[in-house]
């Protein structure tokens, strides 16, 4: 939580629901962030709801990016708190972080995911970009 620096106001994608996950919405929460979390069981998001994310994102129905894009009018997320680590999860949360937000990666596979410096700067589709922690 201190390495994201989640502040009142932000907007945090908790991608991957579990126990830490459910953990990292609650905390998220009480620092005052709108929390949207994401998870491929109807159940796991259900339960994120009832403590306290404001949206729920089925990614085995949406498009993760286009999804939290729509919900922040375009701006979005401030901070990217991924759980699951697979190339596609990956590619969805590089693509759905707000310029100047904060990409934490907790989740590890035996996947890779590589990406451009520039990619880094201006975002996967050129909205984005993260700031280097």
């Amino acid at each position: 939580m201190n390495l994201a620096r989640i502040s009142p106001g932000d907007v945090v994608l908790v991608y991957g629901i579990g126990a830490v996950g459910l953990s990292i919405v609650q905390l998220a929460r009480r620092a005052g962030a709108d929390v949207i979390a994401v998870s491929r069981t109807p159940a796991k998001l259900e339960k994120a709801l009832s403590l306290g994310a404001a949206h729920a994102i089925d990614a085995t129905a949406d498009c993760v990016a286009e999804r939290v894009r729509d919900i922040t009018a375009g701006h979005g997320a401030d901070v990217v708190m991924e759980l699951v680590a697979t190339k596609a999860t990956m590619e969805e949360s590089m693509k759905a972080i707000a310029k100047r937000g904060r990409l934490v990666f907790i989740g590890y596979s035996e996947e890779n995911y590589t990406v451009h410096g520039r990619e880094l700067l201006r975002g996967v589709e050129g909205e984005g970009g993260i700031e280097a922690l």
